[in-house]
């Protein structure tokens, strides 16, 4: 039985948050930890252990996991910085990259083709 069937008043629309906040977490915890590859389950237990402490602070509570938050935060800036550096995170789509690398290109003043310095730099996928 998941911590929302044992708890239906939690899916009412007038139920506050003190009471389906609570069970909510709990029933996201609960699928987290049927994840079947242990290393994945840990890492998404920690997640969202990490995120439900931002959130806690965000509403001017205590965080139950701060080290689980902190953890969170250390985890999305490799993965973020990874993306960057993959060219996955560049932002925009492929012609606004190439727009942009040509206008810095072109600001530095150097005697190059700056299309075709930018086609070949720019990664898009």
């Amino acid at each position: 039985m998941t911590h929302l069937e044992r708890h239906p008043e939690a899916l009412k629309e007038s139920a506050p948050p003190s009471l389906w906040g609570p069970v909510f977490w709990g029933e996201l915890e609960e699928v987290a930890g049927k994840i079947p590859c242990s290393h994945c389950r840990s890492e998404a237990i920690r997640m969202l252990r990490g995120y439900h402490a931002a959130k806690n602070v965000e509403l001017d509570k205590p965080p139950v996991q701060p080290a689980d938050m902190l953890w969170l935060k250390r985890y999305l800036d490799q993965q973020i910085s990874k993306c960057h550096r993959l060219g996955h995170c560049s932002g925009g789509s492929c012609p606004a990259k190439i727009e942009r690398c040509v206008h810095r290109v072109k600001a530095r003043g150097d005697d190059v083709n700056p299309y075709a310095v930018c086609k070949a730099s720019v990664k898009c996928a």
